[in-house]
């Protein structure tokens, strides 16, 4: 049986921990690697979510109680050729969304990433970024997004292959 690693975050504010990515056998648990540090991932990533034409989608499933922020997605997601796939669009549950103008979105932290991030503003539930090109390497990145004033960060990482 094959299994995805998964991304459990909690954060207070815009305070982030170490991060921890969790292998589940059935729920947020299992070996905890420490993200913190932007050490890639050993091992084969994940396929994503689901594919809807050329893009693949990440499930991001934010919750909050109190003032802490729990989040949950793949934490390390490859993506495969050109020709399967050119976008990578992640989607916010539970009402949570990408406030352009409150500085949420997605970013990688190489600078030569071949993302594009989409320019379009407003808030809303969905990010997407045009791929450029395929290569082997893996790519850190941040995502910010919000729920009235509650905030959540998260440095998940994708692989471009």
């Amino acid at each position: 049986m094959r299994r995805e690693l998964y991304l459990a975050v909690v954060a207070t504010a815009l305070l982030l921990p170490a991060c921890a990515v969790t292998q589940p056998t059935g729920g947020l648990h299992g070996m905890v690697l420490d993200v913190s540090s932007k050490i890639a991932p050993q091992g084969d990533p994940s396929a994503c979510d689901r594919i809807q034409g050329q893009t693949c989608i990440i499930t991001v499933t934010p919750t909050v109680s109190g003032s802490r922020c729990t989040i949950s997605m793949k934490a390390y997601v490859g993506l495969g050729t050109m020709a399967s796939v050119n976008h990578v669009q992640w989607e916010l549950q539970n009402g949570f969304e990408f406030c352009k103008n409150g500085g949420d979105g997605v970013f990688f932290t190489d600078i030569t990433a071949p993302f594009d991030p989409d320019p379009s503003g407003g808030c809303k539930s969905q990010f997407k970024s045009k791929r450029n090109a395929v290569n082997p390497n893996t790519y850190s990145y941040q995502m910010q997004f919000r729920k009235g004033t509650q905030v959540c960060t998260l440095d998940p990482w994708i692989r471009n292959t």
